[in-house]
């Protein structure tokens, strides 16, 4: 499956626990993972447990001081699928991501 279905099976969206649990496997990065579904499940994690010690800035700006990743050279697709994974099981509305274009 690619990092960024949200869905289990086809036509089936996850429940924000079975996101939770998606979210939570996601594995530790050790350098740069070559792999993109790996790098924006890790970060999805990152925000999760920020928005479960109820943080209220900006994720992006905590991922960055807060771990040795701030080079991981994320795509903003990346940051903001992270980040709306992260929101949904929250249950809080999802962010526009900028890096996506409707035309």
């Amino acid at each position: 499956m690619q990092f960024w279905a949200v869905s289990s099976q086809e036509g089936d969206m996850r429940t924000p626990e079975q996101m939770r649990e998606y979210i939570m496997s996601a594995p530790v990065l050790r350098r740069r993972s070559k792999r993109l579904w790996e790098a924006a499940l890790w970060l999805a994690r990152q925000y999760l447990i920020l928005l479960d010690e109820c943080y209220e800035g900006n994720l992006w700006d905590e991922v960055k001081k807060k771990t040795r990743w701030r080079d991981m050279d994320f795509t903003g697709f990346m940051v903001g699928w992270a980040e709306n994974a992260a929101r949904y099981v929250k249950g809080k509305p999802e962010k526009e991501n900028p890096a996506i274009v409707e035309m």
